[in-house]
């Protein structure tokens, strides 16, 4: 999700029980509704089994401060900032990890439409934006090309082994 989409998450659009979150066509960027399912994450789950446990009488939106307030972008880029300093990475913006979220799906395996309706890019251009090429897709591709011309190799020279 967008930090946005996030900050704006209210309680009518999570199903903790059926573990999904419905954002309609107003409420993503793209205008388009989508569905985010987070039954296989246990984590993410746990946060918001967690917060429906804290929720305070009236309060419409899952993330809030301490003291119920919305969370402005600000604080939850400090944050985020103050977190990736404490784990010893980064510098990282909140909005690198959509571009992590799609690099992982596609090393997952995942195909390209499917990544797309989770993350809402509509364009092959979008999906490429957000997709990067690391260490390890880098060496998988590789390692596929050496598979397959060793597989050419191979069946040449069977073929040639055949005719004599």
């Amino acid at each position: 999700m967008r930090r946005g989409e996030l900050l704006g998450l209210r309680w009518d659009q999570v199903n903790v029980f059926q573990r999904v979150i419905n954002l309609t066509e107003d409420h993503t960027k793209t205008g388009e509704p989508m569905q985010i399912f987070f039954s296989s994450v246990p984590e993410l789950k746990n946060v918001f089994v967690q917060a429906a446990r804290d929720r305070k009488p009236g309060q419409d939106l899952v993330f809030t401060k301490p003291d119920g307030q919305p969370v402005p972008k600000w604080y939850m880029e400090r944050l985020f900032k103050k977190s990736c300093k404490s784990a010893g990475i980064g510098p990282y913006r909140f909005h690198d990890l959509r571009h992590t979220f799609n690099t992982n799906l596609l090393k997952a395996g995942v195909s390209r439409k499917v990544i797309m309706k989770l993350t809402g890019h509509k364009t092959d251009a979008m999906f490429s934006r957000y997709t990067h090429l690391d260490e390890e897709l880098g060496t998988d591709a590789m390692g596929k090309l050496v598979a397959f011309m060793e597989g050419k190799r191979n069946s040449r020279s069977g073929a040639k082994k055949k005719i004599k």
